[in-house]
C-alpha cells in the first residue's frame, strides 16, 4: 500500500460492500420500525373502532332502537365495512331489508319494504248541549217555577245537592237538551282560533268578490 492512500482506495470493493450491509441493515431496521408503529395505529384504530362501536349499540339499546343492516355497504378492492345504517323503532313494520350494489359507487344502495297497514277512518262522536234553540225566558220563568225552599225540609246534605242537581238538569235538558254528532276528520291542533277567523274572512271576501 502506497502513502498516502485510504483504505476506500487500496479496498474499494471491502468499503462499498460494508456501506451496502449497513445500509441493507439500516432500510431492514427502518422497516421493522415503520411495520411496528403501522401494527401499532392499526391496533389503535381497531380499539377506537371497537369503542364507537359499543357507544352506538349503547344508544340504540337505551332508546329501544335496532340497526337492520347486517352485510357489508361500502366494498373496495381492500375492504368490505358496515357503514350504512338503518336504524328504526320497531323491526316488525320492515318485511325485508337488502343492500343493493348498482355500480356506481363502493356504497350500496339500502332497499327495503315496510309493511304499510291502511289507516282505519277517524271516526268519534261527541255529546253536548245543543243552545240553538235555548229561550232564556222561558227557561227563567221554569226556574221560578220550581219549589226551591223545599231544600229546607231535607234532612242532611247529600239530599239538598241531590234536589239542587235533579232540577237543574231536568231544566237544561228541557231547554237545551243534549246532542250527539259524530265527527268524521281527525283533530287539527294547527287550526287556530286566530286562523279560523282568518279563513272565514277570506271566505267572506270571495264571496263579495263572486
Amino acid at each position: 500500500m502506497k502513502l498516502g492512500n485510504t483504505i476506500s482506495e487500496e479496498f474499494p470493493c471491502t468499503v462499498n460492500s460494508i456501506a451496502e450491509r449497513e445500509r441493507t441493515k439500516g432500510l431492514a431496521d427502518n422497516r421493522r420500525e415503520w411495520h411496528a408503529e403501522s401494527r401499532l395505529v392499526d391496533r389503535q384504530r381497531e380499539r377506537e373502532k371497537d369503542r364507537k362501536t359499543k357507544l352506538l349499540y349503547d344508544f340504540l339499546e337505551a332508546y329501544n332502537l335496532s340497526q337492520l343492516i347486517e352485510s357489508p355497504t361500502r366494498i373496495t378492492k381492500s375492504t368490505s365495512t358496515l357503514t350504512d345504517l338503518l336504524i328504526v323503532g320497531d323491526p316488525d313494520d320492515f318485511i325485508s331489508v337488502d343492500t343493493l350494489d348498482v355500480g356506481m359507487s363502493d356504497h350500496c344502495v339500502l332497499t327495503f319494504k315496510i309493511n304499510f297497514s291502511k289507516a282505519s277512518r277517524y271516526e268519534k262522536f261527541l255529546r253536548y248541549r245543543d243552545y240553538s234553540k235555548f229561550d232564556a225566558d222561558l227557561f227563567y220563568n221554569d226556574l221560578h217555577s220550581v219549589n226551591w225552599s223545599f231544600i229546607y225540609t231535607l234532612p242532611d246534605v247529600d239530599s239538598m245537592v241531590d234536589h239542587l242537581e235533579v232540577n237543574l238538569k231536568t231544566l237544561f235538558n228541557r231547554h237545551a237538551p243534549y246532542r250527539q254528532v259524530r265527527v268524521s276528520k281527525p283533530p287539527a291542533p294547527w287550526r287556530t282560533y286566530n286562523l279560523k277567523i282568518m279563513m272565514s274572512e277570506i271566505k267572506l271576501l270571495k264571496n263579495i268578490n263572486v
